[in-house]
């Protein structure tokens, strides 16, 4: 069975960024595992945040189930602290988890995004990355920043999403504790995935940049 590893900073990340992806691959039969950094324990602010720990790993869950991902798992990170400990140890954990299970790709976020625990992630997924040989198909997907001036040159892919986007919605709904953040976000996820199509020549699709090390 294929294998594909997710990385994401926040519990949400894997559904906004490839979740319509993710739902395609494990309807093929292919095996998605995703690594969360974070349980997202700082929005919405005025939780206390154990409760919200909780709350937003049993929703990530949730809508693991939705999209067809086999394991989530968490490493215990905090909010915007990410970038503090981008060191030996975490990426050589990476690396450890990748070697363990030799994925056919991996998805995580751009260096280009404008949120700092995505640019973290990014930033010890490629060191863990430049370790690993033979390397995997390696795709970044965007989030937060909606103009990208910055790697229209680099390659892309697209992945159809026409049979998957609803779920990938379904997931995103999934996320209750989100919802001021998230039913702002399902129209611009919909019209990302209409204008991917029509670059794509599907009707719905998700873009990647292909990366290379």
């Amino acid at each position: 069975m294929k294998a594909n590893l997710v990385f994401g900073a926040h519990p949400d990340d894997e559904i906004l960024g490839p979740g319509g992806t993710i739902a395609s691959l494990s309807q093929q039969g292919e095996k998605v595992e995703s690594i969360l950094f974070t349980r997202g324990n700082r929005f919405p602010p005025w939780w206390d945040e154990k409760k919200l720990e909780k709350t937003r790993e049993k929703e990530s869950k949730n809508a693991a189930k939705i999209l067809g991902i086999s394991k989530t798992h968490f490493l215990g990170f905090r909010d915007a602290e990410i970038i503090k400990q981008v060191n030996d140890a975490i990426i050589e954990k990476i690396v450890k988890i990748i070697r363990k299970e030799e994925p056919e790709r991996i998805f995580y976020h751009s260096k280009n995004d404008t949120h700092p625990d995505h640019v973290a992630v990014s930033t010890i997924v490629e060191r863990a990355l430049e370790k690993i040989n033979p390397k995997p198909k390696c795709y970044s997907y965007e989030i937060s920043n909606f103009v990208n001036f910055f790697e229209r040159k680099d390659p892309k892919i697209f992945f159809d999403v026409t049979n998957t986007l609803d779920e990938k919605i379904a997931a995103i709904r999934a996320f209750q504790s989100q919802k001021l953040l998230m039913l702002p976000l399902i129209p611009i996820v919909f019209a990302r995935a209409v204008s991917n199509g029509r670059k794509s020549g599907f009707r719905y699709a998700e873009k990647f940049t292909v990366t290379s090390f």
